[in-house]
């Protein structure tokens, strides 16, 4: 019984019930620590994420200054581009009036120990960005200083930009170049060189010694390389037999075991012949798509033209809403000849919001695009 008592009377065990409190409570400071410096961070990338879609999006305004919602699905577009998986909801408000644009975005969060920041479900994040310079619609753009023209027109070319500009950053004496039955009309031609032609052929406003206009667009990521995806099996069997009317070589050593290349290409030389209707798909066309006196109907989507021209000719036929082309590599160019029917309008969300053509600025210089035809009469969009 001695033990026994000895156990009983022994009073240095009562040190264990507040040192147990006072862990518990050490613990729980720690754990807030932590949820408070996790909030935290997750508080920082979310305000840089609006703050890039804000930065990048009010450059939208050079182009749209009564668009405010082209605006708005850019902002939105870029904060999702940001997200890299995490469930972002952003609400973007564009202010003409000050040529402003406020992002601000939410993200749900979950505190991982009981605490002050339990309660917390999401935080929020608010950027605002106003456009310096003077907005206004610009329709046209030639970027490189150095080029002889980066517009030149000639025979019976037609440009009809009403209500906006057209730049021209060359410096050369025939930065802008329009000649025999040419014809512009535009509210303004603003050229940092020179004009070169007749005037009387120009319905708009020509200045000379133009300073030089940055490029609006150069806080657009590239759209993906590789923008194909399989949803499902229907749109894996459609796609399957898009390639086959293509005459794909799916012997290719490259193919891997589920018919598609390993490289990056959804599609290759892909081509449209007299009398032939096909639908095609978004994806990465490597070799270009070449429509001859056919008819191609563009699903929704981006289209990668890899180291391919888009070439319509001999009458044929190119059609698509809300479609958008990244035009990659030194012979991806656009080619609309020889009495070819365009009719294209730009995706109003995702990568590529409100552009119609998207050439790789990493693309070699002096890439030449020619639209000659009469009837490329509808391309809406960048």
């Amino acid at each position: 019984m001695t033990g026994f008592r000895t156990f009983l009377g022994d009073r240095s065990g009562n040190v264990i019930i507040p040192g147990a409190i006072a862990l518990i409570g050490f613990l729980g400071l720690v754990g807030s620590g932590l949820d408070m410096a996790r909030i935290e961070m997750q508080r920082a990338d979310l305000q840089s994420v609006v703050d890039a879609a804000a930065l990048t999006a009010v450059k939208e305004m050079a182009f749209s200054t009564g668009n405010a919602e082209r605006i708005r699905f850019v902002a939105s577009a870029q904060v999702q581009l940001r997200a890299e998986g995490r469930t972002i909801t952003s609400r973007p408000v564009v202010d003409l009036a000050s040529q402003t644009l406020t992002v601000t975005a939410t993200m749900p969060v979950k505190a991982v120990f009981p605490g002050p920041f339990s309660s917390v479900k999401e935080i929020s994040a608010t950027a605002t960005a106003q456009f310096s310079g003077s907005a206004g619609n610009i329709c046209m753009i030639g970027l490189d200083p150095t080029a002889r023209s980066t517009l030149k027109m000639s025979s019976n070319a037609r440009i009809t930009a009403e209500n906006c500009a057209i730049y021209s950053n060359s410096t050369s004496t025939s930065s802008v170049d329009v000649t025999v039955s040419a014809q512009v009309k535009a509210d303004l031609v603003c050229s940092s060189g020179g004009f070169r032609g007749n005037k009387e052929l120009v319905d708009a406003e020509v200045v000379t010694d133009c300073p030089q206009i940055e490029d609006p667009l150069s806080g657009r990521e590239k759209p993906f390389e590789n923008t194909f995806a399989i949803a499902d099996n229907r749109s894996y069997f459609s796609n399957l037999i898009i390639q086959y009317r293509l005459g794909r070589d799916d012997d290719d050593d490259d193919d891997d075991s589920s018919g598609y290349t390993n490289d990056g290409c959804d599609f290759r030389n892909a081509s449209v012949r007299p009398g032939e209707t096909v639908t095609f798909t978004p994806g990465v066309y490597c070799g270009g798509l070449t429509v001859t006196g056919g008819t191609a109907n563009l699903e929704p989507g981006v289209y990668t033209m890899r180291d391919g021209s888009l070439t319509v000719w001999f009458g044929g036929t190119l059609t698509g809403e809300n479609v958008g082309f990244f035009m990659s590599g030194a012979l991806a160019t656009i080619s609309f000849t020889g009495s070819s029917n365009i009719e294209l309008t730009a995706p109003k969300d995702g990568v590529m919001t409100g552009m119609l053509f998207f050439e790789d600025p990493d693309s070699p210089v002096a890439t030449y695009h020619t639209i000659s035809s009469n009837n490329a009469r509808r391309l809406v969009g960048t």
